[in-house]
């Protein structure tokens, strides 16, 4: 049992997500090219850009056995869905599996509405980025895959009623956040670069379990 059912947060080290995925340095290589197809945000201007985030749409049993659902993205109309390669990535599936043993510590449900959501953020200057609130999602993971050039970025955790939790800070890829989302709502701070003659750049994927 993880802290995430007492603290509604758990965050785990890089090297014990590998560990539990699996997880080759060529396997990470191979996932983290992913984000090498994701499209840059052209609505975005200023400081601060964000390529669109591919959105993927999956239904997820007790068995860990997974499904693919139609695209129809929540949010952003002009998300793409997740490439053929990304859907079907070995490391996702084992992805699943290991949110699944979190997600089954909050809530029962035989069934999961899983959404999968690639992220690339670029910034020249620091700004403020934070996490939409979706109040029907029950397990939120974080799990950052590359940082480059890039600092700040803290997770500012806080109860629904606004109160702070906890303050976290993750900096080595593979590092995964958790969190109970009807206790800990996640807002993330804008990141900014460490050389300031080329922009920062965060890759995050960002998974949401909700009882379908």
């Amino acid at each position: 049992m993880s802290d995430l059912t007492d603290d509604g947060v758990h965050l785990l080290p890089a090297a014990e997500t590998a560990r539990r995925l699996g997880a080759s340095p060529g396997t990470w290589d191979r996932f983290r090219r992913h984000w090498e197809e994701l499209r840059v945000d052209r609505a975005r201007t200023g400081a601060h850009a964000r390529t669109l985030h591919r959105h993927g749409h999956f239904q997820v049993s007790l068995t860990g056995a997974f499904e693919l659902l139609a695209h129809h993205p929540r949010g952003d109309a002009r998300a793409e869905a997740l490439t053929d390669s990304f859907a079907t990535d070995p490391l996702l599936a084992e992805l699943f599996r290991l949110l699944l043993e979190f997600a089954a510590e909050l809530d029962d449900a035989t069934l999961w509405d899983v959404r999968v959501h690639p992220i690339r953020e670029l910034a020249a200057a620091e700004t403020a980025a934070a996490a939409a609130r979706r109040p029907e999602v029950t397990l939120a993971a974080w799990l950052l895959v590359t940082r480059d050039n890039a600092e700040g970025g803290a997770g500012v955790l806080t109860t629904s009623a606004g109160t702070p939790v906890r303050t976290v800070a993750p900096d080595e890829p593979g590092t995964l956040l958790l969190t109970d989302y009807r206790r800990i709502p996640h807002a993330r701070s804008g990141i900014r670069p460490v050389a300031a003659s080329r922009p920062a750049l965060r890759d995050l994927l960002e998974v949401t379990f909700t009882p379908a």
